[in-house]
């Protein structure tokens, strides 16, 4: 199992944006959530020794491998800090609520304590030239991110917690959730203060996977979602490297 120690110290190195550079290969990968099966056959696919691999949070919770999926992803990251990215997504942070949160449920007082010490830690967004990725929906446009609390905050919902529509207005609260919607306006406003022309993002299976002109990418990498009804490809992004990101066609989206 990895140090939690160790892994905190790396956490907390780390800026809230993380900076990359496109040098090597970039991927990017959506909600896991409890498939051990899909991110280590992305890991296995993209070695850590010459790719760098960006997860967009949701790790735990709805399918049957939550714990064995974050144990081995936080072991993956005490090995090789600084080619894996782990974002945070709404189901590492447990002092706002969602359900379903079984993996939480099932652990013992004190083992929760050190996962939710850990994991509030994370980082959570990742800057890659022209790219932008986080779990949710974009802050707003004053915002920074290296300076957001991780506290009950406008930013901070977004980015894990946001959602986005296909209408053009800005923000919205449509759900029993009050799950924020952001619309097109909201979209394009923001990625022009942010300097960037792709969102890579995970968080709602609802919304069609491209949107926006090609230019907001959902990602889901799991198998958690699936039932006789429904079936959602297990996807990932890869942006090779040298190359920039004008829309979502320039990376390679492949089913894992």
């Amino acid at each position: 199992m990895a140090n939690f120690e160790k892994l905190s110290k790396i956490f907390e190195s780390e800026s809230q944006l993380i900076e990359l550079n496109n040098s090597i290969d970039s991927i990017f990968v959506g909600d896991t959530h409890g498939d051990f099966d899909a991110s280590r056959k992305v890991i296995e696919k993209y070695p850590l020794e010459k790719n760098q691999v960006i997860f967009l949070g949701d790790y735990v919770d709805r399918g049957k491998q939550s714990k064995e999926n974050i144990d081995y992803l936080l072991d993956m990251k005490e090995k090789y800090p600084s080619n894996l990215v782990l974002l945070m997504g709404n189901h590492e942070f447990t002092k706002l609520p969602f359900l379903p949160a079984d993996f939480w449920d099932s652990l013992p007082s004190k083992e929760k304590q050190s996962y939710e010490n850990l994991l509030e830690k994370l980082p959570l967004a990742v800057s890659l030239g022209k790219i932008i990725a986080l779990h949710g929906a974009l802050p707003y446009a004053n915002a920074n991110i290296n300076k957001i609390p991780k506290t009950y905050n406008e930013d901070f919902y977004a980015i894990i917690w946001g959602d986005f529509v296909e209408k053009k207005a800005g923000v919205m609260f449509e759900d029993e959730d009050g799950r924020p919607k952001f619309g097109s306006d909201w979209f394009n406003e923001n990625m022009k203060a942010l300097g960037k022309n792709v969102l890579i993002r995970g968080h709602d299976y609802h919304v069609p996977e491209k949107m926006y002109e090609d230019r907001c990418l959902t990602l889901f990498t799991t198998n958690s979602y699936n039932n006789s009804k429904r079936t959602i490809p297990r996807r990932i992004a890869v942006l090779k490297a040298g190359t920039e990101a004008k829309t979502i066609n320039n990376l390679v989206i492949e089913e894992i």
